[in-house]
């Protein structure tokens, strides 16, 4: 039995809001300890879930680290100078067996030895031991072949994993004019990293307008297409977007407001869609109500998570598979439409994934 260490690791990923953002990656690595050559193993790396967005391309990373020990005797009668060649090969395969990579960390000695001086034990005049190391790394890009998108894809939301296969043998070997005695012991591991590259799919949908198109606003104080209903400070309303992906195991999911007075904005989840009167605008956002953040508006604007904040993911304590709707909900203290002193965005609506 051979023990596999997984890990998941991500990258900074941005998108243009509820827009085809640019392409953006999430990377898996997976090791093979470091052990005994003449091994083989499988390798389990998660595939890509199209719940993300639209696979480009596949970038592996293929290391291996080689250490161990080389003994070697001269039996000839007269000094002798030998090459002694280290080094081990290891394969990346496909699960039909085909080859991704291989790869062969190596390293080489000249090696002066007295003529034999009787003792075969690795020491002295005629013999010696070595502990050498060595590694080698190969990055390569799919596709081609395309059909590694298409293996390497799995059902959205539940894409499971894709088994590769690992093997590693020794090459290490003596050379040299006369006779000698041999002893090679090569330990290897390897390590991958397999990295997708995708167009990130639609950041969510908007929804309860103040244009409108659905519950009029509380005072006929209708905003813009898309906006939530018109402010003291903003006759088109307050408008919220939002970038990055709602992914559970890569959340770069981003809330922005915009539109709104230089005052204190809540962003609050909440677990279902509402359209009712709130203040001077709409509330939009119900059921499990979870408030993510208080930023303050500056030059009307503000966002959430930005530097050290909680992930979206974890503040909302969300699951993949959950839908969840946000709104930003802004102090608005000049008179206005009703007695409150607070106005609302429109509401915004996503699909967290894996």
């Amino acid at each position: 039995m051979f023990a596999i260490a997984l890990a998941v690791s991500s990258v900074s990923l941005h998108s243009v809001a509820l827009q085809l953002p640019a392409t953006q990656q999430i990377c898996y690595q997976a090791s093979v300890p470091l052990q005994q050559t003449y091994w083989s193993t499988s390798i389990p790396i998660p595939k890509f879930d199209p719940a993300l967005g639209n696979l480009q391309q596949i970038d592996i990373q293929f290391n291996m680290s080689a250490s161990g020990s080389i003994q070697i005797e001269s039996l000839d009668a007269s000094p002798t100078v030998f090459f002694v060649y280290f080094g081990c090969t290891a394969s990346l395969l496909r699960p039909n067996m085909s080859v991704i990579d291989t790869i062969s960390p190596s390293a080489s000695y000249n090696l002066s030895l007295a003529q034999f001086d009787g003792t075969l034990d690795f020491a002295g005049a005629s013999g010696t031991s070595i502990s050498p190391t060595a590694t080698a790394t190969d990055n390569l890009v799919s596709p081609p072949p395309t059909s590694d998108l298409i293996d390497f894809t799995g059902p959205a939301g539940n894409p499971g994993t894709i088994l590769l296969s690992a093997a590693a043998v020794n090459s290490s070997a003596v050379f040299g004019p006369g006779n000698f005695a041999f002893i090679a012991s090569v330990q290897a591991s390897v390590s991958v990293q397999v990295c997708y590259t995708y167009l990130p799919s639609s950041t969510g949908s908007t929804y309860c307008f103040g244009d409108g198109s659905s519950l009029a606003c509380p005072c006929g104080n209708f905003g813009s297409s898309g906006n939530g209903c018109a402010s003291s400070v903003n006759s088109a309303g307050a408008n919220l977007t939002a970038s990055g992906i709602p992914s559970i195991s890569a959340d770069s999911f981003a809330l922005q407001g915009a539109g709104m007075p230089n005052s204190a904005a809540l962003y609050y989840q909440g677990t279902t869609q509402i359209d009712g009167y709130f203040g001077d605008g709409k509330r939009c956002v119900g059921g499990s109500i979870v408030r993510i953040g208080t930023k303050l508006n500056i030059g009307g604007m503000s966002r959430y998570p930005v530097g050290a904040d909680t992930l979206i993911s974890l503040r909302g304590m969300n699951s993949a598979g959950a839908i969840r709707t946000y709104q930003v909900w802004y102090r608005n203290a000049a008179p206005y439409c009703t007695p409150s002193t607070f106005n609302l965005t429109n509401g915004l609506k996503v699909t967290w994934v894996p």
